[in-house]
């Protein structure tokens, strides 16, 4: 075990290292996910809420995910930042993902890159067609490894580039957030701490229906005033968690089959659908999750620093290449 592992241990006890790039979920200190953002900080501020990007459709609050496909570094939220970043930082950031978000692969390449353009530029090929105008020939080639030298040093300078992401951990467990795709039947701890603390009264929704139902009315209702997030904070709801768009249409899939293996014309047709259906329930479903109570909230690791930067005590350590290992 190396050193920092050693000081990941002691500052986090029995937390994993951070996942770079794996699936998060559930763990013994809560759940892991990650977040992307064009902004840098170290740590959770919720007075910053409703300021940011997205229509909080369920709502205020941290929005992370279990799926780095969703908002892990170079995930769909990671891609939708980029166009937040301007000149050598994005270019930089390009030639990041490029390269698998690999910085020490990325400066190397940086670096050859560099070295043809000038080998390029002294050449006696440049020379013959630049003959006329050999001012011009300066200029060109002087644009070119300006440009490329400034990447090379934002690579080089131990700071992000473009979009930031963050790993997450949530210190909750799953049964205590409102689960917006399950029946309130299957969470009556949520139910029971909605009805409880006056969230909801005696015009909920019926049990049977889903969570969707009842968070619907949770983040668009105000009570007296009070924001959502701070009311079910309050009551000890910490978050919500919802399945990502992949994970919904695989459980579609799962109804789907299991529909066809109890109408199919032919017992042939309906095994094959029930075989299906086993095989498609094999896969883990992923969530997203909207976390409403700050003090509930870590930053374990900050990708994309070249070093390792604790974030306060509640961290592990950031990356020391920005990648995501494969």
């Amino acid at each position: 075990m190396g050193m920092r592992e050693n000081i990941v241990r002691a500052l986090m006890g029995k937390a994993q290292a951070p996942l770079a790039g794996k699936p998060g979920g559930v763990w013994e200190g809560g759940i892991r996910a990650y977040h992307s953002s064009p902004h840098d900080f170290d740590k959770v501020d919720f007075s910053k809420l409703r300021t940011g990007e997205g229509a909080n459709v369920y709502g205020a609050g941290h929005y992370m995910a279990e799926n780095p496909a969703v908002s892990g570094q170079g995930g769909q939220y990671w891609k939708s930042f980029l166009d937040r970043f301007q000149g050598t930082e994005l270019d930089a950031a390009e030639t990041l993902s490029a390269h698998g978000f690999n910085r020490e692969k990325a400066v190397n390449e940086m670096r050859k890159a560099l070295e043809r353009i000038k080998a390029r530029a002294a050449s006696p090929e440049s020379a013959v067609h630049w003959k006329n105008d050999p001012a011009g020939q300066a200029a060109h080639f002087d644009r070119f490894i300006s440009r490329l030298q400034s990447e090379l040093d934002a690579l080089t300078s131990g700071k992000p580039v473009g979009p930031r992401t963050y790993e997450m951990n949530l210190r909750a467990k799953p049964e205590e957030l409102l689960d917006w795709d399950k029946p309130l039947n299957q969470q009556p701890q949520v139910f029971d701490v909605l009805r409880q603390s006056g969230i909801i009264g005696d015009k909920a929704p019926p049990l049977q229906k889903t969570g969707q139902a009842t968070g619907r009315a949770v983040v668009q209702t105000p009570w007296q005033g009070a924001r959502v997030e701070e009311r079910m904070a309050e009551a000890g709801i910490p978050g919500i968690r919802y399945l990502d768009a992949g994970s919904k249409q695989h459980q579609q899939n799962i109804l789907d089959a299991q529909r066809f293996s109890r109408m199919g014309p032919s017992e042939h047709g309906r095994q094959a659908w029930a075989e299906q259906a086993a095989e498609l329930q094999k896969t883990p479903v992923t969530y997203n999750y909207v976390g409403t109570d700050p003090s509930k909230l870590d930053i374990l690791a900050k990708y994309g620093v070249a070093g390792a930067v604790p974030i306060g005590m509640g961290a592990s350590y950031a990356q020391d290449r920005y990648e995501v290992p494969r």
